[in-house]
């Protein structure tokens, strides 16, 4: 599958990135020095779970 990007990793971005996940698809959430702490939260895994 191809890759899809996502701008934007606040609560819309990041919680679109889900069902592509799930579905399989490569995915890369951007986002801006105003979403540093989601961001950081995800690359630590302390994101929690949606399932």
């Amino acid at each position: 599958m191809s890759v899809i990007t996502v701008l934007e990793a606040g609560a819309m971005g990041s919680a679109i990135c889900i069902p592509l996940v799930d579905a399989g698809w490569d995915v890369r959430l951007w986002g801006t020095w105003l979403d540093d702490h989601l961001l950081d939260a995800i690359e630590a895994g302390k994101a929690s779970s949606h399932k």
